[in-house]
């Protein structure tokens, strides 16, 4: 006689109340953990940083680690090239990090500092920049400067920003190189010219006129100019 074999079932206990059984939910959980911990190390204000969502704030650690990366070098140059007599003094200003003056400085500006690559996306803003036109530092850091121009002006800013537009006929032959590398030539880096920039203070009309003033420049280690 042959015997039946019993069909055994695997039995598997239920999870506990408290245990996490679901992986996706482990991982969200796990990576709002890292982007609130990311949030916490960016330099704004708590009011700012809780209505930051998650783009925003990876966006803004990528652009305050390239800024960061940026000064550096160029501070670290200053005070390589800073004759002997002021050393001491430019290390004082440059390397103190109790030392607040320069964010009083910007503060006392009669406007805002604003930089922006030749992607036309702006590396850098002051937070006077919101004084002037209502906008935080946090909204338009490596973002597209053309959302923030009239779309009658975008022409006339994208032009400034070729390093050779403002280059007379007999001196068009230069090579940026060239042109950096000779005082003679700096004043072809120089702009001046004005555009109208949105803004979202009560006392304007949507936009505001605003006079640019400023020069091309290098930035160190982002592979592209700035002005």
């Amino acid at each position: 006689t042959k015997r039946r074999r019993r069909n055994v079932k695997n039995y598997k206990h239920p999870p506990k109340e408290n245990q996490k059984s679901n992986p996706s939910k482990r991982h969200r959980e796990r990576l709002n953990a890292e982007l609130e911990n990311l949030a916490s190390l960016l330099p704004f204000e708590q009011n700012i940083l809780t209505k930051l969502d998650k783009l925003s704030i990876l966006r803004l650690a990528v652009s305050y680690l390239r800024i960061k990366s940026y000064f550096q070098v160029n501070l670290k140059n200053a005070l390589l090239f800073a004759p002997e007599s002021d050393y001491k003094n430019s290390q004082i200003f440059y390397m103190d990090p109790n030392f607040s003056e320069g964010s009083s400085i910007l503060e006392s500006l009669n406007g805002f500092v604003f930089i922006v690559n030749t992607n036309s996306e702006v590396f850098y803003a002051s937070r006077t920049v919101e004084q002037y036109i209502g906008f935080h530092q946090s909204d338009i850091i490596h973002q597209s400067v053309f959302e923030l121009i009239h779309s009658e002006d975008r022409e006339e800013f994208k032009k400034h920003l070729q390093w050779d537009s403002k280059l007379p006929a007999e001196k068009s032959n230069l090579t940026l190189n060239e042109v950096l590398s000779n005082k003679e030539y700096s004043k072809y880096l120089e702009r001046n010219f004005t555009v109208r920039f949105r803004c979202l203070l009560d006392n304007t009309s949507g936009f505001l006129t605003l006079d640019i003033v400023g020069r091309l420049n290098v930035l160190h280690g982002q592979k592209g100019l700035t002005e």
